[in-house]
């Protein structure tokens, strides 16, 4: 596990985020995967690293910004909410409001799709 993904799941955790599916496959086809997610709230979240390296990390250079673009597109058409955070804003309190932002999904999805949680 990267460094990045072991704070937002730490960060997540003391906040009482929703349980999240780790990589999980969203497209039916492609094989496009959400660092994190939740079904219910059709909201996921995406780790960027590597913004800061110099060269650029994968995120930052032309075929994986390429890449991502096409991923988050098809998620939006799949009607997915994506969450991006990178090194510096991944913080208690960006992830203390992408917690809220998931609780008040789920609940819009309990009251109107029946969703059992």
């Amino acid at each position: 596990m990267s460094k990045l993904a072991a704070k937002f799941e730490l960060l997540w955790k003391a906040n009482k985020g929703p349980q999240l599916d780790k990589e999980h496959r969203f497209h039916p086809v492609r094989k496009f995967r959400f660092d994190y997610c939740n079904n219910i709230a059709k909201a996921a979240v995406e780790l960027d690293g590597g913004a800061f390296i110099p060269g650029g990390g994968r995120h930052g250079r032309g075929l994986g910004m390429v890449n991502d673009c096409e991923k988050y597109r098809l998620a939006a058409y799949l009607g997915w909410t994506v969450l991006r955070f990178t090194t510096k804003c991944l913080t208690a309190a960006n992830v203390a409001d992408a917690v809220d932002f998931f609780n008040k999904r789920i609940r819009q999805a309990v009251r109107d799709e029946g969703y059992a949680v």
